[in-house]
């Protein structure tokens, strides 16, 4: 699981690297709509990255609670 979330970190996070090169070297509209929506695609997918997390977290802190109740 921890793997999972790192890789898809990393991905996304390079995603909107490249999308930001991508902007730099647009010609045209299209090509600028084309990388905004690889930024787009890349933020979605950072924001699956913390919502596993999120998840995670909360699972962990509820098993730590559970462990400290009894």
């Amino acid at each position: 699981m921890k793997i999972m979330k790192i890789s898809l970190f990393a991905v996304s996070v390079l995603s909107i690297i490249f999308g930001a090169l991508m902007i730099l070297t647009a010609d045209g509209s299209t090509q600028e709509i084309e990388s905004l929506m690889v930024i787009l695609i890349a933020s979605i997918l950072m924001l699956g990255a913390c919502i596993i997390h999120a998840i995670g977290s909360l699972k962990k802190s509820i098993d730590d609670k559970g462990k400290s109740d009894n």
